[in-house]
């Protein structure tokens, strides 16, 4: 996924590791991503060996930048949202902005395929994913006004953003959906069902519904308890008493 930013000598980068990431990912289906060498590679991208190092550091490198840029049109995703949006508004319009271009992009199909086949390839792309998800979380908490690194809103709003959009791509790839926006709206609706579960209400809401149940239980053991002693007689000791 190529970015729009930068300058035309970073495009001319950009452009030229698509051209090697097109070579790259043809290869990667056909023979296989383990089997696949870094020379032929730039053979079949028409580059020397040595130009390969120019644009990437090794062939995991490959999978990895494609994070990357998708961490960066994500990011310009978010912040192109009017300013008036909420961040659950900014979530949705950033999903759907996102799901519409990785349909157009013809590399995500093959990269997800890639990475189903070889536990190699799934390492190598997630290599980056903590470097793009940061990013993410810099956007957010930059329409938040508050610092990535110490908000738990803006880095739970990136990681669920990368999460619901995985899960579209896969159901989308799958054949699960016709078009991956749609599989998104799925995507979405699904999230924002559970995160309004009365069962999954958080600390600040005050107990949930399993812990008020666990309550519940506790208290009925105790007048259990208290009854039995009644009944026999007994009360236990509330001091140790001294012999003798």
């Amino acid at each position: 996924m190529l970015s729009k930013t930068g300058n035309l000598r970073e495009r001319k980068q950009q452009w030229m590791r698509r051209v090697v990431m097109d070579a790259a990912l043809e290869l990667f289906r056909k023979d296989g991503f383990d089997r696949t060498t870094v020379d032929a590679i730039a053979d079949a991208a028409g580059i020397s060996r040595r130009s390969f190092f120019r644009y990437f550091a090794n062939k995991d490198d490959l999978l990895g930048q494609e994070i990357v840029l998708y961490g960066m049109a994500l990011s310009e995703a978010i912040a192109s949202c009017p300013k008036e949006y909420s961040p659950r508004q900014v979530l949705h319009e950033t999903v759907f902005k996102i799901a519409t271009l990785a349909e157009a992009e013809p590399h995500t199909r093959p990269t997800l395929e890639i990475s189903e086949r070889s536990a190699a390839a799934r390492h190598a792309q997630s290599s980056r994913l903590p470097e793009a998800q940061e990013r993410v979380a810099a956007a957010y908490a930059k329409r938040l006004r508050t610092k990535a690194k110490s908000d738990v809103a803006a880095q739970l709003l990136a990681a669920l953003t990368f999460s619901i959009i995985d899960v579209a791509v896969r159901s989308w790839c799958r054949g699960g959906f016709d078009d991956l926006p749609s599989a998104a709206e799925h995507a979405l609706a699904t999230a924002s069902r559970l995160l309004s579960d009365p069962g999954c209400a958080t600390a600040a809401d005050g107990p949930t519904s399993i812990g008020k149940a666990s309550a519940r239980s506790n208290e009925k053991r105790k007048t259990r308890a208290a009854k039995i002693e009644r009944i026999a007689g007994y009360r236990k000791p509330t001091s140790r008493q001294p012999i003798g």
